[in-house]
């Protein structure tokens, strides 16, 4: 009985030990420097828009997003990230400076843009998940790559396109102890909202040429309405 008592005792510690380790190990590799990095920068060296001609115009912003986990069927994207996603949006074009007026759906506008956001979610093999815990995040390993398309459609007053521009990022994510310097500068959430703000930048540089022309471009008898950017004006009076 004594030395079946001193086994179980022994046991009993070596479990308790065990799983204390077990508990270090799970929150070492938890606490691990955890970064992300986009796939490219999409504005480039200069972010500054340049400045639009003195007539400016109105625009209005119709935003839907979708969101879809690897493997999983795309459905709308949640309320709350849609509500980040819109507020991101706004900002970005009410501090471009292109704009007189920067108005939320379907109010009153010279312009509207349709934006059309996606995010698709890929998740790394669980054979990483599981190095990350045998190596206590001494092994750098992936996490998940958050994949952006952002779809825009410039219209006129009169729903006419002006221009539809395509744009995607993706931004990795890592997790080690070796990211753990860096990560302050690198954190995911704050490097994932700027990759979007990238893409609403970037949609903006590309979609300039078509805002100056519309804004140069005269009006039509009922005030507000655009004439179409591709006409020919070579026979009007200035």
């Amino acid at each position: 009985m004594t030395l079946d008592s001193s086994r179980c005792s022994n046991s009993l510690v070596v479990f308790r030990r065990s799983r204390y380790v077990l508990t270090v190990v799970v929150l070492l590799a938890l606490t691990a420097g955890c970064v992300a990095f986009p796939s490219r920068d999409l504005a480039g060296d200069d972010r500054t828009l340049p400045p639009m001609p003195d007539r400016k115009l109105s625009i209005a912003l119709v935003i839907a997003g979708t969101a879809v986990d690897s493997g999983e069927a795309e459905g709308p994207m949640g309320r709350r990230d849609l509500e980040q996603l819109i507020e991101e949006v706004v900002t970005a074009y009410q501090g471009s400076g292109l704009f007189s007026a920067v108005k939320p759906g379907l109010d009153d506008a010279d312009l509207r843009a349709e934006v059309q956001f996606s995010k698709r979610i890929e998740y790394p093999s669980g054979l990483w998940g599981l190095l990350v815990l045998l190596s206590a995040g001494l092994i750098p390993t992936p996490h998940p790559t958050e994949h952006y398309a952002m779809t825009t459609t410039f219209r006129s007053r009169t729903a006419a396109e002006l221009s539809k521009i395509h744009l995607e990022s993706k931004v990795a994510s890592w997790i080690g102890w070796v990211f753990l310097p860096v990560s302050p500068f690198y954190f995911p959430s704050s490097v994932q909202r700027e990759a979007r703000q990238q893409l609403v930048s970037a949609t903006l540089l590309a979609a300039r040429d078509v805002l100056e022309r519309s804004a140069a471009a005269p009006t039509r008898d009922e005030p507000g309405d655009l004439e179409d950017p591709d006409a020919d004006l070579s026979d009007r009076d200035d």
